[in-house]
């Protein structure tokens, strides 16, 4: 089973790119693996799927492009963070079962997802945890400011 981590990227920028979603996410998913984008009433959020965790400096390179990409129609970037989603134990445990159901015949595929549905139910698998703070040029590595005494 190919593990894939999730990132969410929400940013406020003023004023907000509505309508031009599309574009962004072609723009973003030729250097990063950017699955959609999209807006509410305050924030941009997009959507980053990739096979494995992404680096500090992948991380530093996405923010930046983000507001590369925000600047260059029109909008300022106010403030972003970069979030990791990452499963709970319960899911986790699941994950193997999972994908013995889905290897062995046709039919439990559906068995699989029933079981998939059922630890995200109980166990809330999935929280997020933020990886970058980023603020009119300003990067914050939460890493290193952890270390930091």
């Amino acid at each position: 089973m190919n593990e894939q981590t999730k990132y969410l990227v929400h940013v406020q920028c003023q004023p907000l790119p509505q309508g031009q979603e599309s574009q962004l996410t072609e723009e973003l998913a030729r250097n990063f693996p950017v699955e959609r984008c999209w807006t509410d009433q305050e924030w941009l959020t997009i959507e980053v799927v990739s096979g494995h965790r992404l680096a500090y400096g992948a991380l530093k390179d996405l923010a930046d492009s983000v507001q590369q990409c925000l600047s260059s129609r029109g909008s300022q970037l106010k403030s972003g963070i970069i979030q990791r989603a990452v499963a709970g134990p319960v899911a986790a445990m699941s994950r193997p079962i999972i994908a013995a159901l889905e290897r062995r015949s046709v039919a439990r595929p559906l068995l699989a997802g029933l079981v998939g549905r059922l630890a995200a139910r109980i166990a809330r698998p999935v929280r997020m945890v933020p990886e970058m703070y980023f603020h009119w040029g300003t990067t914050f590595d939460l890493a290193l400011a952890g270390r930091m005494k």
